[in-house]
C-alpha cells in the first residue's frame, strides 16, 4: 500500500507519493491533450485511460536522459543488471507485500 511506502520508505526513494506533479512535470504532450471542440466538457473516462497510459509508458520505457532522480537514471544507464535487481526488490517489499 501507498500509506505504508509513505511510513517507511527506502532510503535513497524515488517513488511513491509525492505531492507536485513530478510524473508529467508539466510538459506539454499531445497525446494528453484533450481537445473540448464541440463538447465543453472534459471526458474523465479518456484522461483517466491517457494518465494510466503515461504511467505505463514511463514504467515500461524510462527516460534516463530526463530523470527525476539523476541517480537512478545513472544507474540504469551503467549497471542494468543491478538496476533489475533492486527494481525487483522493490516491487516486492513495496508493492507486493510479504
Amino acid at each position: 500500500e501507498l500509506k505504508d511506502l509513505r511510513l517507511d520508505p527506502p532510503t535513497q526513494c524515488s517513488a511513491g507519493p509525492i505531492k507536485d506533479d513530478h510524473i508529467l512535470r508539466g510538459q506539454w504532450s499531445p497525446a494528453l491533450t484533450i481537445s473540448k471542440g464541440i463538447h465543453s466538457y472534459i471526458n474523465t473516462q479518456l484522461v483517466f485511460k491517457l494518465v494510466l497510459l503515461s504511467i505505463c509508458s514511463l514504467l515500461t520505457d524510462p527516460n534516463p536522459d530526463d530523470p527525476l532522480c539523476p541517480d537512478v537514471a545513472r544507474q540504469y544507464k551503467t549497471d542494468r543488471k543491478k538496476y533489475d535487481e533492486l527494481a525487483r526488490e522493490w516491487t516486492q517489499k513495496y508493492a507486493m507485500g510479504p
